[in-house]
């Protein structure tokens, strides 16, 4: 018997700087590896990343990673993105956290300048959601975004999203 290692897979990260905006929860301490390890038991997460299956995401759509804080999943999220705007030449990209989401649409709300909201979120081609989790207490938020997944939907444009659990499964979402 051999004691050989079983098959891995390395996707390569990437943290644009537009991305670090954008998403204020993310240190580039957390984001100290260049490559992100994919087991056996994972294997089919690198197929999200060939440029042939990059190319027709809006089939796999939504894609959603959940799972432990620290696993990676913003990580990932953020490299399925920028890979797949860059095999498409698709912009712009919409990429917030549930809380900005929810603090948009709030603002929007308030100013009574719903179509800014709608045209940043509604009319972008990639749209990512970190930490999906933080709306589940927000009514309004997870109506508008229903709202804003249908029309993304019409206009064929793949959403990601990241959660600690399965949407499904998350009580009040």
């Amino acid at each position: 018997m051999s004691d050989s290692k079983p098959p891995c897979s390395l996707i390569p990260l990437e943290l644009p700087a537009s991305t670090r905006r954008l998403l204020p929860s993310i240190s580039l301490d957390d984001w100290i590896v260049p490559s992100y390890a994919v087991g056996e038991k994972l294997a089919s997460l690198v197929h999200l990343f060939d440029s042939s299956s990059l190319r027709d995401l809006v089939d796999s759509s939504p894609v959603v990673f959940y799972g432990d804080r620290g696993t990676g999943k913003t990580a990932l999220s953020i490299t399925l993105a920028v890979h797949w705007s860059r095999a498409t030449s698709q912009r712009p990209l919409a990429i917030c956290s549930g809380d900005s989401f929810s603090s948009d649409l709030l603002a929007a709300i308030e100013v009574d300048d719903l179509d800014s909201f709608k045209n940043k979120y509604r009319k972008c081609k990639l749209l990512l959601i970190d930490d999906l989790d933080s709306i589940a207490s927000k009514p309004v938020t997870q109506q508008e975004l229903v709202n804003t997944l249908d029309t993304l939907v019409d206009e064929s444009a793949p959403v990601v999203i990241n959660c600690s659990k399965l949407p499904a499964s998350m009580k009040n979402l």
